[in-house]
């Protein structure tokens, strides 16, 4: 039996329920896999976390796991992620991080410039639009300040 660990830093009930939902799912048809979820709940509209808010992620022991899948926003600090990461290195543990790459984990994520990119020309090319407004994140968001510099 396969113990995958999902550590997860959310503050969005709907995204929280939307990964759940696809964990539960992955469950049902993988009967050989456990999948093992912690929440370390953020809050909306406030990039600063409470310090006791990452303590659930001291609690599993990760050489219990045999996989481990990082989720989170920009109120779970790089380092503290960097920190788990490394920690799955150094046991040989496969780490996975969602959309926010770190050092000695595969990275799954979109290239929100490119998808910007064709969602612009698309609404100048076929639906003639002259004068689109852009909407940002959070301007401390990662992912905001990566959309605004265009790639290499």
């Amino acid at each position: 039996m396969y113990k995958i660990l999902f550590l997860t830093f959310d503050w969005n009930y709907n995204i929280a329920n939307e990964y759940n939902s696809g964990i539960q799912k992955f469950v049902q048809d993988h009967t050989d896999t456990n999948v093992y979820v912690f929440n370390g709940m953020g809050k909306y509209n406030k990039v600063e976390a409470e310090i006791r808010n990452f303590e659930i992620f001291n609690v599993p022991a990760l050489e219990q796991y045999d996989g481990v899948a990082l989720q989170g926003n920009v109120s779970w600090p790089i380092e503290k992620r960097q920190m788990i990461a490394n920690q799955c290195h150094e046991r040989g543990i496969p780490c996975v991080s969602i959309n926010y790459p770190l050092q000695n984990c595969t990275y799954i994520g979109t290239d929100n410039y490119e998808a910007m990119a064709k969602m612009v020309t698309h609404l100048i090319l076929i639906h003639g639009s002259r004068r689109p407004y852009f909407i940002t994140g959070l301007a401390k968001s990662q992912e905001a300040i990566d959309d605004m510099i265009p790639p290499k």
